[in-house]
């Protein structure tokens, strides 16, 4: 199973011009080996079945039109818009070697674990895209953070201990909008980098210091469902 998923962002200008055929919502595009098709119902569920909020969206319906599965989504900005292409192949393959209920299992779970592969990936390349609603409440104080921290360093009668702070910032100025946007950008770094990967153990990152030095641990596959029996890769 492989996916691909498009995140765009348009300016309200264009947005005239760059007229989408079903408005806001997520266009839906399923092949099954090269050739474009329906989704199949346990791709669907295992899509509809994503924790979304992880990722900073609310999903608010499903729905079909002229045989193409659309996502509304309660909380897409205005600029944004999202589309999902799937790609499943071999299917004839594994249809011939598996029972069917094993076979919605297999394509319900590679189905999920693609789609929160492609998410992830995504959100690791573009800081601050997709972030969490918990991490999307925590930037909201990074402004008055980031003024109070600069307010402590700029009041500080040790010269040292401002040209410490400074060395970490990588900054040489000690101009007071540009200390708060970078210790800003520097908070809100931080906190994009522990929600890449939601529900796994990891160090907390630091807030001077690379956080992508330390090395990430990941728990159990967060995959699995209450009440769903574990997959085996072997069944594959």
């Amino acid at each position: 199973m492989e996916v691909v998923i498009i995140f765009s962002e348009k300016s309200v200008l264009d947005e005239s011009s760059c007229a989408r055929l079903y408005g806001r919502r997520t266009e839906v595009l399923y092949f099954r080996d090269l050739l474009p098709c329906s989704i199949s119902q346990s791709s669907l569920d295992a899509l509809i079945g994503i924790e979304w909020k992880n990722y900073g969206l609310l999903l608010k319906s499903v729905g079909d039109q002229d045989g193409v599965t659309l996502l509304e989504w309660e909380n897409l900005p205005p600029e944004a818009d999202i589309d999902i292409a799937f790609h499943r192949y071999h299917e004839h393959t594994r249809a011939t070697l598996l029972p069917c209920t094993q076979s919605h299992k297999t394509d319900r779970f590679l189905t999920r674990k693609a789609v929160k592969l492609a998410l992830n990936d995504l959100k690791e390349r573009n800081a601050g895209l997709l972030l969490s609603e918990r991490a999307n409440k925590i930037c909201r104080y990074a402004p008055d953070l980031a003024k109070t921290i600069s307010g402590l360093i700029l009041s500080s009668h040790d010269v040292n201990f401002q040209g410490e702070c400074l060395s970490l910032l990588g900054l040489q100025s000690q101009e007071k909008d540009v200390l708060e946007n970078r210790i800003k950008d520097q908070i809100i770094s931080a906190v994009a980098r522990d929600d890449r990967n939601p529900g796994t153990s990891r160090e907390a990152s630091y807030l001077f210091v690379d956080g992508d030095v330390h090395q990430t641990h990941y728990g159990p596959d967060e995959e699995h469902h209450e009440g769903e029996e574990a997959f085996d890769y072997c069944d594959l």
